[in-house]
């Protein structure tokens, strides 16, 4: 992907910086959806699972992390798109 955002800035005129930060965005808010992309998440669930005495399923750890995920990609990368790439379209 670095690639091709590095050749649509060379082909096309465009500036690749907001495009390679977008591209960073969407990969670790992705990541913020699954327990193994994020080890993060897996150590915290590990942690709440020691101290609370019970297994976190699948269910209730999505219920968690998917909101969370929306979230962030309401505040960060759609934001990103609208200030950053659709200005620079000719």
């Amino acid at each position: 992907m670095l690639y091709v955002i590095r050749d649509l800035g060379e082909e096309h005129g465009l500036n690749p910086w907001p495009l390679y930060w977008c591209l960073l965005w969407a990969g670790t808010l992705g990541s913020n959806l699954t327990i193994a992309g994020a080890p993060a998440l897996f150590v915290a669930k590990n942690l709440g699972e020691k101290e609370d005495k019970r297994k976190v399923g699948l269910r209730e750890f999505f219920s968690y992390s998917i909101p969370y995920v929306i979230i962030s990609l309401i505040f960060c990368y759609i934001p990103a798109i609208l200030i950053w790439v659709l200005p620079f379209q000719k």
